[in-house]
């Protein structure tokens, strides 16, 4: 999404955000934003709405466009992520018990979604907060729908920077994006149902599930 932007709308898009470890929330480093800004370009970081984060784009007075995806397929593509690290990169994960690559496969869903769960929810849930304030406009991406037609979200959110690019350059450049295995990642929408779900996966998801937040985003159980 952020490449195809880039290509489309001439625009370079800055991540201004860091992540303090894995147990803490990403935060929006003040000077970054604002040489981002300086530089004409669009700041962008996955940050969830804490007070901090959105005072700095408000003092900006930035519009947010949010990109989301259900949660429990963010964790699932995480813990399938995680397969693929390194023992060193494993264990520079808190979340992680130290003992986490002997563990059955089973268990080490488990382990995912018990650490990674809460923090999916959590976010999530601080944008609902925030879009329920009304203090800014912000932008509803969902992963789901630009899965189904990538073209559109991608025209959505150059008209928010308010650039006018032709539908047919949209879905050729989106297209191309698309079949580049580099670019798009083969997540499914709702992959973790078909490879993760069972008795003790809905139970973890049950203890950290908000029907209310879900729903407005329009996530069920």
């Amino acid at each position: 999404l952020v490449d195809t932007f880039e290509t489309l709308s001439g625009l370079e898009v800055v991540g201004v955000s860091q992540k303090f470890g894995d147990k803490a929330d990403r935060v929006v480093i003040p000077n970054w934003i604002d040489a981002a800004i300086a530089r004409g370009a669009i700041p962008a970081g996955h940050c969830p709405a804490t007070v901090h984060n959105i005072s700095q784009f408000e003092r900006h007075g930035l519009s947010v466009f949010v990109h989301f995806r259900d949660p429990r397929d963010q964790v699932w593509s995480l813990y399938r992520w995680i397969e693929e690290m390194t023992e060193i990169e494993k264990r520079s994960m808190s979340l992680l018990p130290a003992d986490y690559s002997e563990r059955t496969q089973e268990e080490r869903v488990r382990v995912a979604f018990e650490g990674f769960i809460p923090q999916a929810v959590r976010w999530i849930r601080t944008w609902k907060d925030y879009i329920d304030q009304k203090r800014n406009a912000v932008f509803i991406s969902r992963y789901e729908d630009f899965t189904r037609d990538n073209a559109a979200t991608i025209r959505s959110l150059l008209t928010l920077c308010n650039k006018t690019v032709p539908p047919e350059m949209i879905e050729s450049v989106a297209a191309s994006k698309r079949d580049a295995e580099h670019h798009f990642r083969q997540g499914l929408v709702g992959g973790w149902r078909r490879q993760a779900k069972s008795p003790q996966i809905n139970a973890i998801i049950d203890r950290y599930w908000d029907d209310e937040v879900m729903g407005y985003f329009g996530y069920t159980r």
